[in-house]
């Protein structure tokens, strides 16, 4: 029997629709923080020369004015590329962007080294890239391949001044404006693990052999995010955290923001939400309700929601420290900790409105109502006497609204609707996964806020230049396939 392969994208159609036009503001850019780039790390010598020391916090407020002063620069007045004046030229800008956004679909590890290696092995990468080559007498081409030193100083420029950032939004703005991607009603939020290799709370070499390091308050560790996740009481590993914001119709992220590894889950959820608002603003008047899991079921989560989004926190209940509460009313057995009535036979009630008059919620039988019921269920005729003799349909239970506090007054947990529209958020959650283990984003190799910033952003790059791609091609269904064929 013939089965019909599911079309996937070739690299060689990934670069002829490479998105080229994008790049003119981008390049612009970065000849531009290139050479404030060399300024900077010029001015932060002169500085420790003239402290007498290396002083890494002393070097980060330097950088943070100068970045700042960058971008409102770029903002007023765009910049022009600089005429080379000395030296022999290097890569050409286009390059070295490909060959780092390329590297995902050649199964490269996100650092320079690994990335600078598959060049080497893997010619049709480095053709695709655009790098120079020479033919030898026996016909095969041999390209000169940059150093990972090369690669890595290129990616440095990009993450301090927030050019991968800017490539982001260009490409996610082009794929809205062509309806490769749409606004949703709904938005996902969901935090993803990454390992990181830096050691927690090491303080970096400078400050360790700091001669004012007795009475320094600003030591700086080698990694400022690198910390224990906790996945659950028996597993703990050293690493990083991304909160990406997903739109769950095409389930492609157009969002990861940098946190702390120890960092809990419903502190995440802020900076993500203004990061969006202020990026995309047409983005606040679409979304109607933010999907999120258990962690972010607290109040000042919702507070947040609708302040920056002027929408709706969707989430499981989280029942926290709540016990059950036995024997309620006749025929209940308990309540649970996540707000569900259990009936004597030991069937948990279903959920069928609201009395909006009284604030109460309706539960009905889960055995004999008409339209929820399900007859197959045991229920022995002492339990429907104690329960309800005269009940055709089986109890039907009310419970005030500040009875249960855990489930949610206007999108009640445990409605259907609300089932339905959370088991999107289950969906992208496998889709994270499995992408990030794919296109190599889940280590972390470099240090920093920036540089981690860097890799959410090129793996944002990665799935919506897929998207794009597939776009163009007029094949949809391809644009959450990760796993390109050879051109």
């Amino acid at each position: 029997m013939f089965i019909q392969k599911r079309p996937v994208i070739s690299v060689g159609e990934l670069d002829r629709n490479f998105p080229s036009k994008l790049l003119d503001k981008l390049k612009r850019r970065f000849y531009h923080a290139k050479q404030e780039f060399g300024k900077l790390k010029n001015r932060q010598a002169e500085l420790d020369r003239k402290r007498g020391h290396v002083c890494p916090w002393g070097r980060k407020l330097s950088e943070d004015a100068w970045i700042r002063r960058v971008r409102k620069q770029w903002q007023e007045q765009p910049p022009t590329i600089p005429e080379v004046r000395r030296g022999r030229p290097g890569f050409v800008f286009e390059t070295l962007l490909k060959i780092w956004a390329y590297a995902p679909f050649f199964k490269a590890e996100q650092n320079a080294e690994d990335i600078a290696n598959t060049l080497d092995i893997n010619p049709e990468f480095a053709r695709l890239c655009g790098l120079p080559s020479e033919t030898t007498p026996a016909g095969k081409a041999v390209y000169e391949i940059p150093a990972a030193r090369t690669l890595r100083h290129f990616n440095q420029i990009l993450y301090t001044f927030d050019l991968w950032g800017d490539f982001k939004r260009f490409l996610i703005l082009d794929n809205l404006e062509k309806n490769v991607i749409q606004w949703s009603e709904n938005l996902v939020i969901d935090p993803t693990h990454l390992d990181a290799f830096a050691r927690v709370r090491k303080s970096c070499t400078a400050c360790r052999i700091c001669p004012k390091r007795d009475r320094c308050h600003f030591a700086q560790n080698t990694c400022e995010l690198t910390g224990i996740v906790s996945k659950s009481d028996n597993y703990k590993l050293p690493g990083v955290k991304l909160n990406f914001a997903l739109l769950p119709e095409c389930q492609i992220a157009i969002e990861a923001i940098a946190c702390r590894g120890q960092a809990h889950d419903s502190k995440l959820l802020n900076p993500v939400l203004v990061k969006l608002a202020t990026d995309y603003p047409d983005l606040k008047d679409r979304v109607k309700k933010v999907l999120a899991d258990g962690a972010y079921d607290f109040d000042f989560c919702h507070q947040v929601t609708r302040e920056t989004m002027q929408a709706e926190l969707i989430t499981p209940i989280n029942p926290g420290n709540r016990k059950p509460i036995e024997n309620p009313a006749r025929g209940i057995m308990q309540i649970t900790p996540y707000g569900v009535p259990v009936c004597i036979a030991g069937h948990e009630m279903i959920l069928t409105g609201r009395d909006c008059q009284k604030e109460q919620f309706i539960w009905v039988c889960p055995v004999f109502n008409e339209q929820r019921g399900d007859l197959n269920l045991p229920c022995s005729d002492a339990c429907k006497r104690r329960c309800c003799p005269d009940a055709g349909q089986g109890r039907a239970y009310r419970v005030d609204r500040d009875f249960t506090p855990g489930i949610n007054w206007d999108n009640p947990q445990h409605l259907a609707s609300t089932i339905r529209l959370y088991n999107l958020r289950t969906s992208v959650e496998r889709a994270i996964s499995g992408a990030k283990r794919i296109l190599k984003f889940d280590r972390f190799y470099n240090r920093g806020r920036m540089a981690l910033q860097a890799h959410g952003d090129r793996y944002v790059i990665a799935v919506q230049l897929v998207a794009h791609v597939a776009g163009k091609l007029h094949r949809p269904e391809a644009a959450r396939r990760y796993r390109l064929t050879g051109s």
